[in-house]
């Protein structure tokens, strides 16, 4: 059985990260873990608000893969961490 661990973490940046659409001078981020067989695999990303991302959406859809799995072909819901998702919900079910 493989072991999911998401962790949330936010840093702090040197200086404020400006673009068209905002500035911020932290990123939080969500880390993933996947253990199994003293083997980890690990991914990480930042959600984005453009597509209405936040970390609890992702984290939600990290919960339940099933999810993800499902809407592979449509355009919302668009993840970083899709790949890792998608071959942990493989391998359960």
């Amino acid at each position: 059985m493989i072991e999911l661990l998401i962790q949330e973490q936010v840093w702090k940046l040197n200086k404020y990260f400006n673009i068209s659409r905002g500035a911020k001078i932290t990123a939080d981020t969500l880390q993933v873990l996947l253990i199994k067989d003293g083997y980890i695999g690990s991914g990480e990303c930042v959600p984005y608000s453009r597509y209405d991302e936040t970390i609890d959406s992702v984290k939600n859809q990290i919960i339940e893969p099933h999810y993800i799995y499902d809407n592979l072909h449509h355009k919302q819901k668009k993840s970083n961490i899709r790949q890792l998702l998608v071959m942990h919900y493989l391998t359960h079910h």
